[in-house]
């Protein structure tokens, strides 16, 4: 009866060691997904930003349409 008892014990510390180290893997892999998500929306936000920002082609500095008259 005792003669399973070493196999058991050798094997043990294997399996808590691969649990570990797949939560620790899964949790980098999903930081890592959300930060990416976070980056990309950021990104976006800042190109909205930046092209609501330029000035359309055809439009004078102020916006609207109309030349200054300088003379």
């Amino acid at each position: 009866m005792n003669s399973w008892v070493p196999y058991v014990v050798a094997i043990v510390p294997t399996i808590v060691a691969a649990a570990f180290f797949y939560v620790i893997i899964k949790r980098i892999m999903e930081a890592d997904r959300r930060e990416r998500l976070a980056q990309s929306k950021f990104e976006a936000e800042q190109d909205r930003m930046r092209r609501d920002a330029a000035p359309s082609p055809g439009r004078d500095a102020d916006g609207d349409g109309v030349p200054e008259n300088d003379g």
